[in-house]
């Protein structure tokens, strides 16, 4: 027998005489102090009498063995008590006293599932807020193919002009992927996403006036807005990666996806008629208008990672006692393994099909097809339109395939980037 004081706390099932640890998870234990007297343990072994009934149901031989990756146990063996002697005729029918201690089991149980639920349903709040983040910076980033159309009308910029301007976002924004990711493991995704917000969207607010300035003025604040919107991408995948785990990676990844295509509908779907039938100028202080709400609403309800996530510290001496050599060694090995190419590879060849269609189609359908800005919306949305249910789709599809054991997560992002390449 083994003799240890724990305190009345949810981790343990209290019955008379009786102390019993809850779950063989480390991870479900709800304070540090549990944690520690359970590790300290080497087995505990308990006996249970519950009734069951106008019976009494025996559990033994319960252990509970520490190791160094948690605790394992092993299914009890329940012996069976003979029947009870049925009762002489007239005499009284003695009924159990109801177990208080096993209606506290039960609803601590109930209380442990409720707070996993309120766990799962913040997660996938955050991941919808991410993926409206996402939606609305591609909205201020595409939204420039669709304007320059009617700016182009205005100013008369050439065709070096357009391909100067459409270039801008894209120089500023190849400066900052590193410096943002760094940032975000630093101060949290939260922070950086914020910060993108509010420059996207005063940047926005801006254009009318750099247009009229010039055109370097408007080269200088595309690339302002893409030197600022740089990081917020890695923090986006950061603040998932703090925020999900298990079949929730592949939903959280598809619809992030869906999040980006709806932006892209969003700017290429109402760009052209409220450009054709407000001005230019009313569109871009409209797109400016929905990215600054949409920051007010991140501001009180994004968050970096759970508010139960632990802190990972790392030494500053150990960081400086590995060789410089060494870890610019090992950074190399990173960047030039197969599957970090594969990575490479497939993400640019994506930005470069869509990028490319997305600034230079508005333009395409003015000059050469000499097509509405209505029947324009209308055709430049369907590709997204159709991107869009089919995230949501994938996202069930991948997560139904992981909660089946059917397909790994790797698995389901390989099978799906396949489908999408061969489809294009």
């Amino acid at each position: 027998k083994v003799s240890v004081q724990v305190r009345h706390c949810s981790c343990f099932a209290f019955t008379p005489g009786v102390v019993k640890l809850r779950s063989p998870d480390l991870s479900s234990l709800c304070c540090c102090s549990c944690v520690a007297a359970v590790r300290s343990l080497s087995t505990v072994h308990t006996t249970e009498l519950q009734p069951v009934g106008s019976a009494w149901k025996v559990h033994e031989s319960v252990y509970m063995t520490a190791a160094a990756n948690g605790l394992t146990q092993r299914r009890p063996r329940a012996a069976t008590p003979p029947p009870p002697a049925a009762p002489a005729p007239g005499s009284p029918v003695s009924i159990p006293a109801p177990n208080l201690a096993e209606k506290q089991v039960i609803t601590n149980g109930k209380a442990v599932k409720k707070a996993e639920d309120v766990a799962e349903s913040e997660a996938i709040l955050q991941i919808y807020l991410l993926s409206g983040a996402r939606g609305i910076f591609q909205t201020t980033r595409i939204c420039a193919g669709p304007l320059l159309v009617s700016m182009s009308q205005e100013y008369g910029y050439s065709t070096e002009d357009k391909g100067r301007i459409l270039s801008a976002f894209a120089a500023g924004y190849a400066f900052t992927q590193v410096v943002g990711g760094m940032a975000a493991d630093r101060f949290g995704g939260a922070p950086v996403i914020q910060f993108g917000l509010m420059t996207s969207a005063l940047s926005l607010c801006l254009l009318p006036v750099a247009a009229d300035a010039g055109l370097t003025e408007v080269w200088w604040l595309l690339w302002l807005m893409g030197l600022t919107q740089g990081p917020t991408y890695p923090a986006q995948l950061v603040t998932t990666a703090q925020w999900v785990s298990g079949s929730l990676r592949s939903y959280a990844s598809a619809l992030g996806a869906a999040g980006s295509t709806a932006g892209a509908l969003f700017a290429l779907g109402l760009t052209p008629p409220v450009a054709s039938r407000l001005g230019w100028r009313a569109a871009a202080y409209l797109m400016g208008a929905a990215t600054l709400v949409f920051a007010v609403i991140w501001q009180f309800y994004g968050r970096s990672k759970p508010a139960q996530a632990q802190v990972k510290t790392t030494s500053a001496s150990a960081e400086q006692s590995v060789p410089w050599q060494l870890r610019v060694w090992k950074l190399l090995r990173i960047f030039t393994a197969l599957p970090v190419l594969a990575v490479y590879f497939a993400h640019s060849t994506h930005n470069f099909v869509r990028y490319f269609l997305t600034g230079w189609m508005p333009t395409y359908y003015h000059e050469i097809l000499h097509a509405s800005a209505d029947n324009t919306a209308v055709q430049l949305v369907i590709p997204d339109v159709v991107g869009l249910l089919m995230s949501f789709v994938s996202a069930h599809i991948g997560r139904s395939l992981q909660q089946k054991g059917t397909l790994s997560a790797l698995g389901v992002r390989r099978g799906f980037a396949t489908i999408f390449f061969l489809g294009a």
